[in-house]
């Protein structure tokens, strides 16, 4: 063993990831005056522990030795091309093995394990949100990733993904503990102290980079606004202010696009006019309801006919559109899901109606066109 080679990579590594030589020494249970030792050439860690070292740092035994050309970051890249190719192809089952076996390879990189626990998170949910799992097993899953979320709180020192693990973290504790969900909560920063906050009080919107920047925090506000208004919409028992709540998000969103060019929101659009839907339909307007269901089946066209490239808008000239970026949960199509909630017994009154029978044909010719 080469005692300068393993005590600059140790070293190295250490840096890298911003961890302090206490925290590697209670990792390996040794004192922080060894792991200084190695570091300087002084002392060689013992042979049994080679493997440990390495496991912690997620690189291979012969990486550590100082023998083998670090690729470790082209294979990671890799991993992540591939997790977004299939989930841009709903392959859910696909993309978590992937991570599964990834993290076994590369178990100090907490950027796959994040992204590992978030597909852990969804992988025992079916296209409707359903489980054939047991209460039992349900929650060894959940206790699975919460578990995942605090290794990354316990050894991960880049802020952004432990803000990620306390946001999954929170969401898997309220399926069995909302005191703990609402305390992993509270310990993430307020909305003004967020990244896209701080930098929109240093940056100007004088450059392609920073307008693309201004222009996607716009979206996502746009997006988070809908969320928290649908919040509202599922709070409410009275059907005529849900109309009123999602005539609201869909005034937002024209307002932003003078040009019709929503891109991304295309898909929050064909939700809003969907729950606008449902909501004339517990009215009993008729007509208002197919008129909502035409506008939710447009909008499914439009974002299925976007082209990859920016709008034209004032707020989205750039910001660009790429639908190999996409994630999806399913195989199956937006249309397949908007064609099984169009069979839902809450539209049993309109089965002989024109237009509905019309949006109905539409839905079923757009399944059978993917």
């Amino acid at each position: 063993m080469n005692t300068m080679n393993i005590g600059a990579v140790i070293k190295t590594l250490r840096r890298e990831r911003e961890i302090t030589q206490e925290r590697l020494a209670e990792y390996l249970n040794v004192t922080p005056q060894a792991v200084s030792r190695w570091e300087c050439g002084l002392a060689l860690p013992d042979i049994a522990a080679v493997p440990v070292i390495a496991a912690f740092f997620g690189v291979s035994c012969d990486r550590l030795l100082g023998t083998e050309p670090d690729d470790r970051q082209a294979r990671i890249d890799a991993v992540f091309r591939e997790h977004q190719r299939l989930s841009s192809l709903g392959k859910k089952r696909e993309r978590t093995d992937l991570l599964r076996q990834a993290v076994r390879e590369f178990p100090g990189e907490y950027r796959l394990l994040l992204k590992y626990a978030w597909d852990l998170s969804a992988s025992p949910f079916d296209d409707f949100g359903e489980t054939e799992l047991t209460a039992k097993e349900l929650r060894a899953v959940q206790e699975q990733v919460v578990g995942l979320c605090q290794r990354i709180l316990d050894d991960c020192t880049d802020d952004r993904l432990r803000a990620g693990a306390l946001d999954l973290m929170s969401m898997e504790y309220m399926e069995f503990d909302e005191e703990k969900a609402q305390a992993a909560a509270e310990r993430l920063p307020d909305f003004s102290e967020t990244r896209n906050m701080t930098l929109y009080r240093l940056w100007e919107y004088d450059t392609e980079e920073h307008r693309a920047f201004f222009q996607e925090n716009i979206a996502e506000l746009a997006d988070l606004l809908w969320f928290n208004i649908r919040t509202a919409v599922w709070g409410t028992e009275d059907p005529a202010e849900k109309v009123v709540l999602c005539e609201k998000a869909d005034a937002v969103y024209r307002a932003l696009y003078e040009n019709g060019d929503f891109g991304y929101g295309f898909a929050m659009l064909a939700q809003i006019h969907e729950t606008k839907a449902e909501a004339y339909a517990a009215l009993g307007e008729g007509e208002e309801t197919v008129k909502a269901l035409r506008e939710a089946l447009g909008d499914e066209e439009r974002f299925a006919e976007q082209p990859d490239g920016c709008g034209t808008s004032l707020l989205s000239d750039h910001r660009r559109f790429s639908r190999g970026e996409l994630t999806r949960d399913s195989e199956r199509s937006s249309f397949a899901y908007f064609l099984d909630r169009l069979k839902h017994a809450r539209y049993d009154f309109l089965r002989d109606h024109p237009d509905f029978r019309e949006i109905l044909r539409k839905a079923e010719a757009a399944c059978a066109m993917e």
